[in-house]
């Protein structure tokens, strides 16, 4: 009786803590996928805020007639990475150094354009009535990789403590005499 008992106990605890574990990881994957959806819709609702006051700012000064509008706009976003692209797709201005990009299918892109690539975040927005020859704005926000590390710290952190509970309460339930 004693080791169908012990049997019972260890079948028991088995079951438990991979059904815990697997609830946990689901439960952790939900989060994640959650999270880094709402860390992605911010990064753009950021960027089009971005892009409006470039777009506003160059509008700015195309009525203003200024005499060097494009070094205003750079002084004004020194620290905002944008390029201006003009009606054919040429660079017009770029403050980020070489920039390279290529519009395929730019008829079937859906304006404003957001896109995670392997360099960072991308936003291609157009700027209105074609203000001083520029057509499109894109923005760029690099190092995106970092933008994650705290929610996956987050996550390892209570993937820890959930698996720490779970072994505490299986150790709990072991010593426990089943009856």
């Amino acid at each position: 009786m004693p080791s169908c008992q012990s049997s019972f106990k260890k079948r028991f605890l088995s079951v438990y803590i991979l059904s815990t574990l697997l609830l946990v990881v689901i439960l952790l994957a939900l989060f994640i996928s959650y999270e880094k959806t709402n860390l992605l819709e911010n990064t753009q609702i950021r960027m089009q805020y971005t892009a409006n006051a470039i777009t506003k700012s160059l509008i700015e000064s195309d009525n203003t007639h200024s005499l060097n509008p494009l070094k205003i706009l750079e002084e004004k976003f020194k620290n905002t990475p944008f390029v201006l692209l003009d009606t054919d797709n040429k660079i017009k201005f770029s403050n980020i150094g070489a920039f390279a990009i290529s519009l395929k299918d730019e008829a079937s892109m859906k304006i404003p354009y957001f896109v995670l690539k392997k360099q960072g975040f991308y936003l291609i927005d157009n700027a209105p009535s074609n203000h001083m020859g520029v057509s499109k704005i894109i923005l760029v926000e690099e190092g995106f990789e970092k933008t994650f590390i705290p929610l996956y710290k987050i996550t390892g952190f209570v993937f820890l403590s959930a698996i720490l509970f779970i072994m505490l309460v299986a150790r709990w339930l072991y010593k426990m005499r089943i009856k």
